[in-house]
């Protein structure tokens, strides 16, 4: 028979801060009325103030969501001699399009360290983590985000506190082998043997006191799925520079979420395979079809201001990313003042176009029509964007280029026809002519 193995679970308090008893909203639905709906949290006086900040907040996104990307401005690479279009996207956790784009900005500064790793031949490890599914995403959040906190802060290679890991890993150890099969006892055997290498390698640690988060360099990513019959399923997918074995990380993290938490995968990989798992993790998006508008805001206010990706040491990294950020803004010059607007309603299918250019290995490829607006008339140019593997939409209309060069400041906007003919520095200097002439005036005029 099975062996079942229970661990304490403690309830979650949510506190009253609304102590008027007033409305939250007037506007909410009524027809939702699950017990344990997100609706119900908001609308009933158990709301915190926070929460219904986010739940605002989340609104305001959700209505720029359709037109994501449709708005935006040119901007000026000027070591390239090139422009590129900047959209003003909507930053919905939902959202196709945004989604990816986060993740491959934040990740991409992990992405080139660890793949150097990977070409030295040193170990890593991908880890999933995650607790029980629920149905109230707020809740299941809570614990799934408090667990990683005190998994960093786990003092493992303190002396008492080794002993009582130690002691908890070959209780699961037990329970691991009388549960698999009398053919794959084996796998048992090979969990202790790991176990021995780990605490063989790290002895000159324990008694140290040094958390988990500061032996081990890791960066973890948040992704959330949704199932109609077990509702909410949060996780952090996890690569870690060394190995842990998975019945050690299973007890540290039960540990850490009293006993709710789960271990979905740990595998150690070298080599290509390594870069292409690291691959696959930077650019997935999450798959969260079908959900109702009820299932979407409640996400989207959850997730609200939440960072997605979370990092254990790598801090000298982290520097030298910002660094090269700010050094990247100082490359290009932002158009800001200049409007422009897609001839389609919104960016969601770019990365998925992107991908089909990978895999057909073509370098560009035409993506869309836009109207830009430089003239202090209202007239606009229609241009061509041209899509490029790196998700960027680049205007390869010569002319069109070179007149925007001529709106490199605010006041720089363009008065004549809207197909590019005419000169505007012939403008600016009848408008600097003008300015000397009222500021010309004879001394004998004056009364003094």
């Amino acid at each position: 028979m099975e062996q079942k193995r229970d661990y304490p679970v403690e309830g979650l308090t949510i506190y009253n801060n609304n102590k008027n008893n007033k409305k939250i909203n007037s506007s909410f639905s009524s027809g939702f009325s699950s017990d344990n709906s997100f609706i119900d949290l908001i609308k009933g006086n158990i709301c915190d103030r926070k929460l219904k900040w986010k739940y605002e907040r989340a609104k305001a996104r959700l209505k720029k969501k359709k037109e994501c990307g449709r708005y935006g401005y040119p901007v000026l690479v000027l070591m390239e001699n090139k422009i590129v279009y900047q959209p003003y996207s909507c930053g919905c956790v939902t959202c196709p399009y945004c989604a990816v784009k986060e993740n491959k900005r934040v990740l991409a500064k992990y992405f080139e360290f660890f793949k150097s790793l990977i070409e030295k031949n040193k170990e890593l490890s991908f880890i999933t983590l995650t607790v029980k599914s629920s149905f109230n995403l707020k809740e299941v959040y809570e614990k799934l985000n408090l667990g990683l906190r005190k998994l960093y802060e786990m003092r493992l290679f303190g002396k008492r506190t080794w002993e009582k890991i130690k002691k908890e890993f070959y209780k699961e150890l037990e329970f691991y082998r009388n549960n698999l099969p009398e053919n794959e006892r084996y796998k048992a055997e090979r969990q202790k043997i790991f176990f021995e290498e780990f605490e063989k390698k790290y002895s000159y640690l324990i008694g140290s006191g040094l958390k988990v988060g500061q032996v081990f360099n890791a960066v973890w990513k948040l992704e959330i799925t949704f199932n109609e019959k077990t509702g909410w399923h949060p996780h952090w997918h996890g690569v870690f520079f060394g190995f842990i074995p998975k019945l050690l990380i299973l007890v540290l993290w039960k540990i850490s979420t009293k006993g709710e938490g789960e271990i979905v995968d740990v595998r150690k990989v070298r080599g290509k395979k390594a870069i292409k798992e690291l691959l696959k993790y930077t650019t997935k998006f999450w798959i969260l079809n079908g959900l109702d508008e009820i299932r979407i805001l409640e996400i989207e206010t959850v997730l609200y201001n939440v960072k997605k990706i979370r990092h254990w040491g790598l801090d000298e990294l982290e520097q030298q990313a910002l660094k090269e950020e700010e050094e990247e803004k100082e490359k290009v010059k932002s158009l800001w003042w200049v409007s422009a607007i897609l001839e389609k309603e919104n960016l969601h299918d770019l990365w998925q176009v992107v991908r089909d250019m990978k895999e057909k290995e073509e370098r560009e490829r035409f993506y869309c029509k836009a109207k830009i607006y430089p003239y202090a008339d209202g007239s606009s140019l229609n241009v061509d964007l041209f899509l490029n593997q790196n998700g960027d939409l680049e205007i390869k209309d010569v002319k069109v280029i070179e007149i925007l060069k001529k709106v490199e400041r605010l006041g720089d906007l363009l008065p004549f026809g809207g197909k590019g003919e005419g000169d505007g520095d012939n403008w600016v200097e009848e408008r600097w002519r003008e300015i000397q002439e009222k500021m010309e005036f004879n001394e004998k005029e004056l009364p003094f």
